[in-house]
């Protein structure tokens, strides 16, 4: 068995503030760190893939600063507490069999089907979830 690559920790990772609000509210949080429950910030950490990174996950997947998805109105924005990687994370960071960013079109990519969390917000037509509620969310 052999050892595992070695991933930048938060503590080794430098990542740029944006400015903050004079609310108290932050624009960006710092990883481990909880935004008031509801306060959906500017923008989020996120391991990203890039096209021109395609390769082994270990380098593809960068720790980067992203701007927080807009939901629809039937979409609930997720605050992921734990996230796995699967087949289908490997495969996008590779990029192949298929690159993701054929089919989506987008210039980033963050993978993942699986995760737990917080619901921190919630579209103006989702019925059966409010903020707050504890999630597993597995893609079918």
């Amino acid at each position: 068995m052999r050892d595992a690559p070695h991933l930048p920790t938060t503590d080794e990772t430098t990542l740029p503030q944006p400015p903050q609000p004079q609310s108290g509210l932050k624009d960006l949080y710092a990883m481990g760190e909880m935004p008031p429950l509801g306060h959906v910030p500017a923008q989020m950490h996120a391991w990203a893939i890039r096209r021109d990174r395609h390769g082994e996950p270990t380098t593809a997947m960068q720790l980067e600063v992203l701007p927080t998805p807009e939901i629809g109105e039937r979409d609930v924005l997720v605050h992921v507490m734990a996230a796995g990687v699967n087949y289908n994370g490997v495969w996008a960071a590779m990029g192949a069999p298929l690159s993701p960013f054929d089919i989506h079109g987008q210039d980033v990519h963050v993978a993942g089907s699986d995760a737990s969390g917080i619901i921190w917000a919630v579209g103006s037509k989702v019925k059966h979830w409010k903020v707050g509620d504890e999630v597993v969310v597995h893609c079918n």
